[in-house]
């Protein structure tokens, strides 16, 4: 070996080393991170239903309700804590036992198999005044079912019962071939809207009602773009619509929690050119967006909106990227947003938290995670948390560092449809 080959060899091995120890520093920040939305979860189950509140204050205040999401991922959650051993066996399946029962006394009063949106936290009575069901509430419990009964096989019985009720043709409009966006239970008749974008959350539900029915043209009938009838855009935000990058598929809030939210349930990314050139595209006009417009803090979705007086629940979003650009709050910026696409993106994701950090001190505390949002325009930053938000980014940083753990229990079930968006094509 001559003396030459050595300073090579040198280089080679410390560009190795320095990878390795990028990744090593990226998977125990996201570690720690992971222990804290645990905890964050942990503090949001009511020990007497088992269900999960919507919200949690930094004075310890809840909200006093639950939404079926938010019982969904603390359900998932539990899952995350016993795969990661911060809870055995036994606890695990003895915590989530109480849940189901829960959720069977509430589904006295479910509809068509499906549960009604809101109930009560401590007691699972549904909220009177708002007997819905919502197709895309109802599927995140029902692809946290099937989680659950493949890792705990002694609750399958439960959560199979549960499932084998919701069939989602049953929101299915046959004269526009979509699927209704929620029923009314107080008078019986689904409102006047559909799920038809295809680059939405709602997109899961549409998913599993292919899957169920075998109605794979309906991938073909979601829109890729949304037409300007079904549009209420802001023409005050025309200042901002100069966005080098662009996503193909248009969102209705131009938001990443629409985007890539179901890619915790199985990889749109890895399957489709198409979807990830729309993911990677979203990341980069959020990035771009903030260099401009949010001191370089980027992450839209349905967050808090601390900004003016009691909290407000807000769909936040690029204006030139919504369809619906009059009714987002641009200014909202939340931490668990860019957590969605930690498996596309850890290192940018990681960054943008650093940086959160940096710029909003208030918005982490050591050991007990993030806050929800941050108004940039205002410089407020939200004391609460909520459910959703801290559950999906669960899922999305488990998935990073646990080999796609929940997708692998979910990716099954949608195995049917994979060919259908491997062959989705941006020309529709």
């Amino acid at each position: 070996m001559n003396g030459r080959e050595r300073p090579s060899r040198r280089l080679s091995d410390s560009g190795i080393f320095n990878k390795s120890l990028k990744e090593l520093q990226l998977r125990q920040e996201f570690t720690s991170l992971q222990s804290e939305m645990t905890g964050q979860m942990d503090s949001l189950r009511s020990p007497i239903s088992g269900l999960y509140h919507n919200w949690k204050n930094f004075s310890g205040d809840n909200s006093g309700y639950s939404l079926i999401p938010d019982t969904a991922y603390g359900m998932l959650g539990e899952l995350i804590g016993f795969q990661t051993g911060k809870r055995t066996r036994e606890d695990t399946t003895s915590r989530l036992a109480l849940t189901l029962s829960s959720l069977e006394s509430l589904n006295n009063v479910s509809y068509a198999g499906f549960f009604p949106t809101a109930c009560e936290t401590d007691t699972a009575e549904p909220i009177i005044n708002d007997l819905k069901i919502a197709a895309v509430d109802n599927v995140h419990l029902f692809l946290a079912n099937i989680a659950i009964g493949k890792i705990l096989p002694e609750l399958r019985e439960g959560t199979e019962k549960i499932n084998s009720n919701m069939n989602f043709s049953f929101f299915l409009d046959e004269t526009k071939g979509l699927l209704h966006g929620v029923f009314d239970l107080n008078t019986n008749k689904f409102y006047d809207y559909h799920d038809g974008a295809l680059a939405s959350e709602t997109r899961l539900a549409a998913y599993a009602y292919m899957v169920q029915t075998g109605d794979y043209g309906y991938y073909n009938r979601l829109l890729r773009d949304i037409p300007s009838e079904y549009t209420d855009k802001d023409l005050d935000h025309r200042e901002v619509r100069m966005l080098k990058h662009k996503p193909p598929y248009q969102t209705n809030g131009g938001n990443l929690f629409e985007d890539a939210m179901p890619t915790l349930f199985f990889s749109e990314e890895l399957i489709s050119s198409d979807w990830r050139l729309q993911h990677i595209e979203m990341i980069r006009a959020e990035r771009e967006y903030a260099k401009r417009y949010s001191n370089g803090l980027w992450g839209h979705m349905p967050a808090d909106n601390p900004g003016i007086g009691d909290y407000e629940y807000v769909v936040a979003g690029i204006p030139e990227l919504a369809a619906n650009s009059a009714h987002i709050e641009s200014n909202v910026i939340s931490p668990y947003a860019s957590l969605l696409v930690t498996q596309i993106s850890p290192d940018k994701v990681c960054r943008n938290l650093r940086r959160f950090k940096q710029s909003y001190p208030d918005i982490h505390e050591h050991g007990r995670g993030f806050y929800d949002s941050v108004n940039v325009g205002m410089g407020k930053v939200s004391r609460r948390y909520l459910a959703i938000n801290v559950g999906t980014g669960l899922v999305a940083v488990n998935n990073y560092l646990g080999n796609d753990f929940i997708r692998n229990l979910t990716s099954e079930f949608f195995e049917p449809i994979l060919s259908t968006i491997a062959a989705g094509s941006l020309a529709h």
